[in-house]
C-alpha cells in the first residue's frame, strides 16, 4: 500500500518536473485563456441583447413619429376633408329703423337632429340674433332655411336646425385641451361673403378670458375677417378644436383672434342638454388678482365687486370686498374656476358651500339650498355703476 507520505513526495517530483518542462504555465494560460473568451462571450451576449432592446425602442419611435406626420395632414387634404361640413349663413333681421338687412356668417355641421332627417349647425348667436330669416348654404350649391333652434348669450354659439335629405356628415370633433401653443391650425369660411375660403396660422395662446364669462378662448394668427364668425377652427387632423367668433381689429393690432375652445363649447352644450336649458344664477361680479390676470399662479381667490342681496353667496354670508376662495371645497383663483364650478350647479336643486376671506379671517359660509332662478341677463349686473373690466366676470 502506498502511503500518504509517498503521495505527497509524487505529487512534488511531478510538479518539479512539470515547471521544469514549461507545462505548468502553460496549462495555467490556457485556463486564463478560457475564462477571458467565456467573459468576453457573456459581454457580447449581453450587448447583443441590449443592441435588440436599442432597435426595438427606435422601431417603436418611429412608428410613432410616423403616426404623428400621418396624423398631420396637408392643409389642402384638411380643407377637403372639412369643407362639405361648412355651410354659409344668410341672415335677415331688422335693422335699428326696422327694415328688412341681411348679413353673411359662417356655421359648421356639428350634431345629427336626434328627432328625425336633419342635422344641427353650429354658429355664433352674435350671426343670427334677432334673425327672421335664416338661409342655410351648403357646399353641394343646396339653399335650405334654418331655425334657430338653441343659443347662449354667455359663449356666443346658437344651432341651427335644417331638415333635407343627403345631408353633410357633421364634422368630427377634437380635443382642445390637447393643443399646445405653436400648433397650426386651419380656419375655413366665409369672410366678406367669400365661400369657402381658407386661412391658416398657429396657436397663439390659450385659456383666453375675452368676454367676462369664464370660459376658456383659443388665441390665433390665422386670418379671420367679418364672416367668418361661426365658421370651425380645425387642427391637422381634421378635428374641429375651436369656433371662430372675433377678431381684434385696430390700425395697431395685427393677426389677434379668438375661438371658443371645444372645451368650452361641450362644457356650455351639456347644460343646453338639462330639462330646463338653463345656465345657474350665482348672484356675484367678481374680479380676479393681478396674478390670476396675468396668466401667472395665484394664491389669491376672486374678489366680490357686486353682489346680488338675494343670491346664494349672499345667503351663504358673503359680502362686497370678501374674497372667495372655494365652492363646495374646490379652490377657485381665475374665472374659468368659477365658470366651471357655477356650471355644474343646477337651478332649483342642490346644496352648496362657500369659503371665503374677510381680512385676514377664513370664513366657512353655511350651506345654502341652491334656488335662484336661473337667468341669461345676470341681474347682478344692475347694482354696478359701470360696464365691467376685462378682469371681472358676472355669474
Amino acid at each position: 500500500m502506498i502511503t500518504t507520505w509517498a503521495r505527497r513526495t509524487v505529487a512534488v517530483v511531478l510538479a518539479s518536473v512539470l515547471t521544469l518542462s514549461g507545462i505548468a504555465p502553460v496549462a495555467a494560460a490556457e485556463e486564463t485563456a478560457a475564462a477571458q473568451v467565456q467573459a468576453l462571450e457573456e459581454r457580447v451576449a449581453q450587448l447583443e441583447a441590449r443592441l435588440r432592446e436599442a432597435e426595438a425602442t427606435i422601431d417603436r419611435l418611429l412608428q410613432e413619429v410616423g403616426a404623428v406626420t400621418a396624423a398631420q395632414l396637408p392643409v389642402n387634404a384638411v380643407y377637403n376633408q372639412v369643407r362639405p361640413s361648412v355651410v354659409g349663413l344668410l341672415v335677415q333681421a331688422a335693422d335699428q329703423w326696422g327694415r328688412a338687412a341681411y348679413r353673411r356668417g359662417t356655421g359648421v355641421v356639428a350634431f345629427k337632429d336626434p328627432g328625425g332627417s336633419g342635422v344641427q349647425v353650429l354658429t355664433n348667436r352674435h350671426v343670427v340674433e334677432g334673425a327672421t330669416v335664416i338661409l342655410v348654404l351648403f357646399d353641394d350649391g343646396r339653399v335650405l332655411e334654418g331655425q334657430l333652434w338653441a343659443y347662449d348669450v354667455d359663449l356666443d354659439w346658437a344651432t341651427v336646425l335644417v331638415r333635407g335629405d343627403n345631408l353633410p356628415e357633421p364634422v368630427r370633433w377634437g380635443d382642445s385641451t390637447k393643443l399646445s401653443i405653436g400648433d397650426p391650425v386651419v380656419v375655413i369660411g366665409n369672410p366678406l361673403g367669400y365661400r369657402n375660403s381658407v386661412s391658416v396660422g398657429i396657436v397663439s395662446g390659450l385659456g383666453r378670458s375675452i368676454s367676462n364669462s369664464g370660459y376658456s378662448f383659443i388665441q390665433t394668427d390665422a386670418a379671420v375677417n367679418p364672416g367668418n364668425s361661426g365658421g370651425p377652427l380645425l387642427n391637422r387632423n381634421g378635428e374641429m378644436v375651436g369656433l371662430v367668433t372675433t377678431k381684434v381689429a385696430d390700425v395697431e393690432v395685427e393677426g389677434l383672434s379668438f375661438a371658443i375652445s371645444t372645451e368650452a363649447l361641450l362644457q356650455a352644450l351639456a347644460i343646453n342638454k338639462r330639462e330646463s336649458q338653463s345656465r345657474a344664477y350665482f348672484g356675484v361680479v367678481v374680479a380676479e388678482s393681478l396674478a390670476a390676470t396675468e396668466g401667472a399662479n395665484a394664491d389669491a381667490g376672486l374678489t366680490v365687486v357686486a353682489l346680488d342681496p338675494i343670491g346664494p353667496p349672499a345667503s351663504a354670508g358673503v359680502r362686497v370686498g370678501d374674497e372667495i376662495v372655494a365652492i363646495n371645497g374646490q379652490p377657485v383663483r381665475t374665472l374659468a374656476d368659477m365658470r366651471r364650478l357655477v356650471d355644474t350647479l343646477i337651478p332649483w336643486q342642490g346644496r352648496f358651500t362657500v369659503t371665503f376671506r374677510r381680512g385676514s379671517r377664513r370664513i366657512e359660509g353655511g350651506e345654502v339650498v341652491y334656488g335662484v332662478a336661473a337667468t341669461q341677463t345676470k341681474p347682478v349686473r344692475r347694482f354696478m355703476s359701470r360696464d365691467l373690466y376685462d378682469w371681472e366676470g358676472a355669474f
